[in-house]
């Protein structure tokens, strides 16, 4: 049996054919539509630049503890996968207060033989991660693992 569907394939030629008509779009415009599109557009921006400040205004970010803790048992624990899988690790933690990991490699393979610990690790990140991304970029994978340091609280009136 063989099953192929080219989901990403179908999906990128979408994409390609939507930023196509776009670029069309905008150099079909005269002038006064190109500037009233611009001025649409940072109306737009401006009024969701409002709201994220409002919000922002109104609530702040705690470090939670628990969650930096986890983070850094994380950590380790990715440290000792980075390690055995022979790839390249970045941890970093931001003043937006997110903690992020990165791991790269140009290949990673992992089978029944694989220490179970090292497979779980990698489960673990997924699981455990606000948001995760792998890409493809200068010819190796990167996977980045998005950590919420943080709790939402309200400010005090």
């Amino acid at each position: 049996m063989h099953y192929t569907q080219n989901y990403y394939s179908q999906a990128k030629a979408r994409s390609d054919k939507l930023q196509k008509e776009i670029a069309e779009h905008k150099a079909s415009l005269s002038e006064a539509e190109a500037a009233k599109e611009a001025k649409q557009t940072r109306k737009e921006l401006e009024q969701i630049m409002a709201r994220i400040s409002k919000m922002e205004q109104q609530t702040m970010h705690v470090v939670n503890p628990e969650k930096l803790t986890a983070f850094f048992q994380l950590m380790d624990k990715a440290k000792e996968l980075a390690e055995y899988c022979e790839m390249n690790i970045d941890i970093e933690t931001s003043k937006s207060l997110y903690g992020v990991l990165k791991l790269q490699s140009g290949y990673i393979m992992m089978n029944q033989d694989t220490d179970i610990q090292i497979r779980e690790i990698l489960n673990e990140l997924i699981l455990k991660s606000e948001q995760f991304s792998i890409a493809v970029l200068e010819g190796v994978f990167e996977m980045d693992f998005w950590f919420k340091l943080f709790d939402i609280v309200k400010k005090e009136e």
